[in-house]
């Protein structure tokens, strides 16, 4: 497989630059149980930085990313209080948000439960 280096590369004011987000330990899998809450908040606060750049940089709509953003501090604040079960939802209505505001994420999602449902990565 071919390697692409961005490195050096100028990006326009209305591109969103990945190479700030770090999805190094990112997976379309479930994370083990036992992973704490404080991990799970780490990773949330590192999507809502991302969000945010992005609705800042124009890649996303600003009123979509507020709202996404709201949802995934909602999130992150259920997370510190132990509801899961708020916490998720939250996370289901950010998804679902983004996915209206975005369809290439909407058919990347699809792609990766398809790819996962495949067995992923063999």
């Amino acid at each position: 497989m071919a390697t692409f280096h961005q490195d050096h590369q100028h990006v326009h004011q209305d591109q969103f630059n990945a190479e700030s987000i770090d999805l190094r330990n990112s997976t379309f899998e479930r994370l083990p149980d036992t992973v704490g809450q404080a991990e799970l908040v780490r990773r949330l606060e590192a999507v809502l930085r991302a969000v945010e750049q992005a609705a800042t940089t124009g890649a996303l709509d600003p009123q979509a990313g507020r709202s996404i953003a709201g949802d995934l501090r909602g999130a992150t604040r259920s997370l510190t209080r132990d509801d899961r079960p708020d916490a998720a939802q939250r996370l289901r209505t950010a998804i679902e948000a983004l996915q209206a505001a975005a369809p290439l994420a909407a058919i990347g999602g699809a792609m990766a439960t398809i790819w996962n449902t495949l067995g992923g990565a063999s």
